[in-house]
């Protein structure tokens, strides 16, 4: 039937209708059409994959969703000029230039950061209409980059970021999984420094340079839908892990998926290095978490078995290697008994995809040591609460473990742990964060990350929390921004001045303290990592025991006069 077949049925029946006392059914308003109401309306024909209903006043048919076109609709969307080679479709800031006519590996065209760039969180990025993920099919994010002396290069679709791989000199292509929050209507993707070197204002050296940025089709099960583990039961046979051993040492180390070895005697992913071996093993599966409007307070949880008094290093984000931690989830140390251990999961996280790895630490080739990981899930646990600027900021989540602590040095008595005590908590809350150091050559430190607001006026980006150091500290107690390993001296020098402390000590004694921490401003709308850490003192060494302990409560990030805007 034609359209204007379809129109003059449309107009009988509601002829019919009137000279005869109303339509009792649908049929009587002709094909394609039902009753609603008084009204005759199109009915919507079975749509196909990637395609949705649209209807006018006479007609109803199916048609691509967004970024989908042709016969069948196929994915046609994306960054568009994704290997640089026009200027005019990218947003640059701070610096962030893009060069038509530079050669990269694909031809003509490259997205630059010179060093002032990466300081000061220069960026190059697009907003691309998506369809949801309902309607379009899983997507990859592949990008063509090189990079020297920074600290790794950030791709960030909305509120989710992802750390690129390190890489070696030269050209290197990484691809990963887009999570949630890359779908469904107006995503802002873009590629920037992910974090700026201690010294960068003195002494700025790295750069950037992408050559391309493409969102592409993703094969056939590489990535998990939101919610869910690469075989998160570490089946035997169904894949999901990657194992990695280093290929230079001593000792028969092995890693792999084991049957028996996991929770009730199922299969586990096992890393294991014999007594005596220097070869080092990591593991690490995919995760994908979902917006907190999907899955409300997201968490992460797994069951684990492991040599008594070893540690094993957790690191969430992408696999950083053997012997690295780039996003440290947490220092595993175990007392002989399988554990189960939980973790809220970070805001930077929620929508997006990364790498949940496991490796041994370094240094003690005369142990076996032994690792079985089971049973990875993410669930929803109401104690994480609903912060979207910084993870549980009062530290309500007791029992479960900080999803961001690093310890150095095996040491009994040290560690970071979230508790539920009113008596020690800042009032009026009962939670707090507990780092605790048993000498002075402690080495250890709680990590979180802080969604920079916009500059408000003249009031630039706070960062407001208690801390209660003991009066007689024993070592170095400092707050820090970035991966800076001590307290940095460091002055503004001509344009690649950051406007903001970048480390301080922690005022002891006196219990709790108030502390406002000014956020770099030209940070805005990205996350920053926030550290407070416990160095050893330069005095002979001193046990304590009991050991000593700083406290962490109460953290709120605001705008403030005092602080410097963009």
């Amino acid at each position: 039937m034609h359209f204007h077949e379809v129109q003059w049925s449309r107009l009988s029946s509601v002829l019919v209708c009137l000279l005869f006392s109303g339509c009792a059914d649908s049929s009587s308003c002709g094909e394609g059409f039902e009753q609603q109401g008084n009204d005759c309306v199109p009915i919507c024909p079975a749509c196909n994959d990637h395609e949705q209903c649209e209807k006018t006043t006479t007609s109803a048919q199916c048609q691509c969703v967004v970024g989908y076109a042709g016969d069948p609709c196929e994915w046609s969307g994306g960054l568009q000029n994704a290997g640089f080679a026009i200027d005019e479709s990218w947003l640059k800031t701070k610096g962030a230039a893009i060069l038509p006519l530079a050669m990269g590996p694909s031809g003509p065209g490259i997205a630059s950061f010179a060093s002032s760039v990466t300081c000061n969180a220069g960026a190059v990025s697009q907003v691309v209409e998506m369809p949801s993920y309902e309607d379009a099919e899983p997507f990859v994010i592949e990008v063509t980059y090189r990079m020297e002396n920074v600290l790794g290069v950030d791709v960030g679709y909305n509120r989710a970021f992802r750390t690129l791989r390190s890489t070696v000199l030269g050209w290197n292509t990484d691809r990963f999984c887009l999570g949630e929050a890359g779908y469904g209507g107006p995503v802002n993707f873009q590629i920037a420094a992910a974090e700026r070197l201690p010294d960068c204002f003195t002494a700025p050296i790295g750069t950037i340079e992408v050559d391309n940025f493409e969102i592409l089709v993703a094969e056939s099960n590489e990535c998990p839908p939101p919610g869910a583990v690469l075989n998160g039961d570490a089946n035997v046979g169904e894949g999901g892990w990657v194992f990695d051993v280093e290929s230079i040492g001593t000792g028969a180390t092995e890693a792999s998926l084991v049957s028996g070895v996991g929770q009730s005697g199922s299969d586990g992913a096992r890393i294991y290095k014999p007594a005596g071996g220097d070869r080092l093993a990591g593991m690490y599966t995919q995760l994908t978490v979902p917006l907190a409007d999907s899955l409300p307070s997201p968490a992460l949880r797994f069951w684990w078995s492991a040599t008594r008094d070893r540690r094993y290093y957790v690191d969430l984000g992408t696999y950083p290697g053997t012997r690295s931690a780039v996003r440290p989830l947490d220092v595993l140390e175990s007392d002989g008994e399988p554990q189960t251990s939980t973790y809220c999961l970070p805001p930077w996280i929620h929508g997006g995809v990364a790498d949940l790895t496991f490796t041994q630490r370094g240094g003690f080739t005369e142990d076996e040591a032994e690792l079985v990981v089971d049973g990875v899930e993410i669930i929803s646990d109401e104690r994480c609460g609903n912060s979207a600027d910084l993870l549980d900021p009062s530290f309500d989540s007791s029992p479960n473990r900080w999803p961001g602590v690093l310890v150095s040095i095996e040491e009994p008595g040290s560690g970071v742990r979230v508790l539920n005590d009113p008596a020690r908590a800042h009032p009026p809350g009962a939670g707090l964060l507990e780092l605790s150091y048993a000498s002075n050559a402690s080495r250890l430190e709680a990590q979180t990350w802080v969604w920079v607001p916009p500059s408000e006026e003249n009031r630039g980006p706070q960062l407001v929390f208690y801390s209660n150091v003991p009066a007689s500290p024993g070592a170095n107690v400092f707050w820090a921004f970035g991966t800076a390993g001590a307290i940095q001296d460091l002055e503004c020098v001509d344009e690649f001045c950051s406007g903001v402390s970048l480390t301080e000590e922690l005022p002891p004694g006196l219990g709790w303290r108030r502390n406002a921490v000014c956020l770099p401003a030209e940070w805005a709308e990205r996350w920053y990592r926030f550290r407070v850490a416990i160095r050893p003192s330069d005095d002979p060494f001193e046990a304590f025991e009991p050991p000593r302990t700083v406290l962490l409560d109460d953290f709120e990030v605001r705008s403030d006069e005092s602080c410097p805007t963009l």
